[in-house]
C-alpha cells in the first residue's frame, strides 16, 4: 500500500511511481539519501549533525554576498519603472513612483454651526469675575440692553474668576459670579470662554468640562475654533490660550513662578501654535477673527504684550485676520496698524474689575510702535458686534445706571482697503 517518505525538510510534494507522496528534496538531501541505499519507503532518514551545520553555513555566505552586492550597488537590482508601474509623471528623472500624502486628520477642537440668517449679533465682554459691585453694575446694563438687542452668543475675553481661577466644576463660583448674576432670558445663549491669566491659576480641567453643568458655557478645549456659516458669508473664529503663548513660552512680568507652572509646558504651546496655524492656513473662511486674553497692543493698563507682537501678530498678518478681541486691561480700546488694514484690535476688558485708567510702570509703550490708538477710554462696558457679509459694525457701550450708552463706533470691511 502507498506510503510517505520523510526526509529532511520538503519544499514540494509529488506522487512517486508506487502512488506514494515523495517528498523533492535538496542536493544534500538527495545524496544522504543514496548512500543510505536509496529512498526506503516507510522509514525517516535522519541527517547527520555535520552535514545540516554545513549546510547552514553555506546558506548563510550566500545571502551576506547576496547582501553586498545589493549594497554595493542597489540601483543595479532595481526594477526599473515602465509605464505600468511609474505612476507619476512629475516622478523626475529617477523614475521612482510618488505616492500622494496620506490625508492629514481632521483638524481638532473645531465647532461648526450652519445659520438661517444674514447677519449676527454678538456682544464681546471680558475681565468680569470679581463678583463684586461693579461686576453687577455693569452686568445690570448690559442684561438690560441685551433684553431688547437680543445678542445671538457672547464672546468672553477671559479672566471670567479672580483671583485664582475654580478648583473645580463643583466651585460655587461658577454659581455666585457667572450663573447668578447672568440669569436674564436674554443670556441664555453661548458664552465663549477662553482662559485668562487669572483663570489659569486654577483647574484648567473645570473650565473645559463646566459645559456639562451650564449649556451655554463653551470651551471644549482650552483652545478651540468656532466656524459659522451665515447666508451668504462663512466666519471663523478661533479661541487661543494666551496663557501658553506668553506664560509658558514666554517672559511676561505678570507671569509668576506659580503662573508660568499653571500655564503649561514648551511643548504645550509648540503644539497650541502649530494648531493655531493649521487652523487659520486651512480655512477659507470670509471673515477671520482671533480671540485672547492679553493683548498684541494696547495704551492703557498692561500695555503691549512683546511675546504676542513676537509670536501671534504675524500670524494675525499672514493669514488675513480681520480683528484679534481681547481682554486683560481693564478698558475699552481700538487700535489699529499704521500701514494695514487689517488685524484691527478690539479690546473689551471693561466687565466688572478694578479699571486701568493709564499705562502700568512695567507696561513698555515703546512696543505700540507701528499702530495708532482710535480709543480708549477706562470704563466699565462692552462691545456691540453686529456682523454681515460686508461689515462689522462695532458699538463700544458703557454701562452705568442700568443703561448701556454708546460710547464710539466704527465700521471694519471685509475686504482691505490696502
Amino acid at each position: 500500500p502507498p506510503r510517505r517518505v520523510i526526509i529532511g525538510s520538503p519544499n514540494t510534494m509529488r506522487t512517486g511511481s508506487h502512488g506514494t507522496t515523495v517528498a523533492l528534496l535538496a542536493s544534500d538531501d538527495v545524496g544522504y539519501a543514496r548512500q543510505r541505499g536509496g529512498l526506503d519507503f516507510g522509514k525517516t532518514a535522519t541527517m547527520p549533525a555535520a552535514s545540516f551545520v554545513r549546510r547552514f553555513v553555506a546558506s548563510a555566505v550566500i545571502l551576506a554576498g547576496l547582501a553586498l552586492l545589493f549594497l554595493a550597488d542597489p540601483a543595479r537590482y532595481i526594477v526599473p519603472p515602465t509605464s505600468e508601474n511609474s505612476g507619476n509623471a512629475d516622478a523626475g528623472e529617477t523614475g521612482a513612483k510618488v505616492l500622494p500624502p496620506l490625508p492629514q486628520p481632521a483638524l481638532p477642537h473645531l465647532i461648526t454651526f450652519t445659520h438661517d440668517a444674514p447677519s449676527v449679533k454678538f456682544f464681546i465682554i471680558g475681565d468680569w469675575g470679581s463678583g463684586n459691585y461693579a461686576q453687577w453694575e455693569t452686568a445690570n446694563a448690559f442684561t438690560a440692553f441685551a433684553e431688547t438687542a437680543r445678542p445671538s452668543f457672547i464672546v468672553s475675553t477671559g479672566d471670567q474668576f479672580y483671583p485664582f481661577g475654580v478648583d473645580s466644576i463643583e466651585d460655587d463660583k461658577f454659581n455666585t459670579v457667572f450663573e447668578s448674576v447672568y440669569s436674564a432670558p436674554s443670556l441664555q445663549v453661548p458664552w465663549y470662554i477662553i482662559l485668562g491669566n487669572h483663570d489659569c491659576y486654577g483647574s484648567i480641567a473645570a473650565y473645559e468640562g463646566y459645559g456639562s453643568v451650564d449649556k451655554r458655557w463653551t470651551m471644549p478645549h482650552r483652545y478651540y475654533a468656532v466656524r459659522h456659516t451665515y447666508q451668504g458669508f462663512t466666519a471663523l473664529v478661533v479661541h487661543i490660550d494666551a496663557c501658553l503663548f506668553v506664560c509658558a513660552h514666554g517672559n511676561n512680568y505678570r507671569c509668576d513662578d506659580r503662573l508660568k507652572a499653571a500655564s503649561g509646558t514648551e511643548q504645550q504651546f509648540q503644539d497650541h501654535l502649530s494648531w493655531v496655524k493649521r487652523v487659520l492656513s486651512e480655512s477659507d473662511a470670509d471673515w477671520k477673527f482671533v480671540v485672547g486674553h492679553w493683548p498684541v497692543y494696547s495704551y492703557l493698563g498692561n500695555g503691549p504684550t512683546r511675546e504676542l507682537i513676537e509670536t501671534l501678530g504675524p500670524l494675525l498678518i499672514e493669514h488675513d485676520v480681520h480683528a484679534y478681541f481681547h481682554g486683560h486691561d481693564h478698558s475699552l480700546q481700538h487700535t489699529v496698524l499704521k500701514d494695514k488694514t487689517f488685524p484691527q484690535f478690539i479690546g473689551s476688558g471693561a466687565g466688572g474689575y478694578n479699571l486701568h485708567p493709564v499705562l502700568k510702570d512695567e507696561a513698555d509703550p515703546l512696543l505700540n510702535a507701528g499702530t495708532t490708538n482710535l480709543f480708549a477710554k477706562p470704563q466699565f462696558g462692552f462691545v456691540e458686534a453686529v456682523l454681515s457679509k460686508d461689515t462689522l459694525q462695532l458699538t463700544y457701550r458703557g454701562a452705568a445706571g442700568g443703561k448701556a450708552p454708546a460710547l464710539y463706533e466704527t465700521t471694519i470691511p471685509r475686504v482691505s482697503r490696502d
